[in-house]
């Protein structure tokens, strides 16, 4: 123990200042069994910087995984023509009257090509594609942020976001998703879903898929059943 030679409180090894009267505490007489005794009682003692440096770390690893960007683009990319065809298959949504019903094959390359020469001057996004597997439907969307200044250094950043989803009935059920390459759970999955539907939900051709009744996913290609 410490005792204040201005006050006479006895203050615990380790205090600068004495609790009784706030008087600063002579320490020279600190023997080296108080010491022992003060780092027994706290093992963390003089390693305070070496625990900060994992927290700081981890937040490093994060940021480094979701601003390490993937390529902008996914799947096979199309033909001009192929986005034609897109076109005319959406039009056949969009006129089917009430009560009536219809199945369209959309192939992988040509909603590429039609994103990408209909669309992609409309949306707020500098990619968007897509990739059909065996039961499943991968979408990435890249963007390049708001330019930034560090220091002399004036940056972009691209960022792409990666989904994957999975049909279920005539809706498409999110199973993950990524920003950059940094896993996304719970909220933060949330929010990208989000930011993908912000993204073509104002676009006329969603109306079509609001009344689909069934989605089937292969290799390279989706069907679509529409019902009104």
């Amino acid at each position: 123990m410490l005792k204040c030679a201005k006050c006479g409180t006895e203050n615990e090894v380790g205090r600068v200042f004495c609790a009784g009267c706030g008087a600063k505490l002579e320490t020279s007489g600190i023997r080296s069994e108080d010491l022992a005794r003060m780092q027994r009682k706290n093992p963390l003692a003089g390693h305070g910087k070496k625990f900060l440096i994992i927290p700081v770390f981890l937040v490093l690893l994060l940021v480094v995984l979701a601003f390490n960007p993937r390529p902008p683009y996914i799947g096979e990319r199309g033909t001009q023509l192929g986005a034609r065809r897109v076109e005319a298959q959406l039009k056949g949504f969009a006129a089917l009257t009430e009560g009536r019903s219809m199945a369209t094959t959309f192939a992988e390359g040509d909603v590429n090509a039609y994103i990408e020469a209909k669309k992609i001057g409309a949306i707020r996004a500098d990619a968007l594609s897509m990739a059909a597997g065996e039961g499943y439907l991968a979408v990435r969307m890249a963007r390049a942020m708001q330019p930034r200044k560090i220091g002399s250094f004036r940056v972009a950043p691209r960022m792409t976001w990666d989904y994957l989803f999975v049909p279920v009935g005539g809706r498409l059920s999110v199973r993950k998703a990524y920003l950059g390459r940094l896993s996304l759970s719970g909220p933060m999955r949330t929010a990208a879903v989000r930011a993908l539907l912000a993204t073509v939900g104002s676009e006329k051709e969603w109306a079509c898929f609001r009344h689909a009744t069934e989605i089937e996913v292969s290799r390279g290609q989706v069907v679509v059943h529409v019902a009104r």
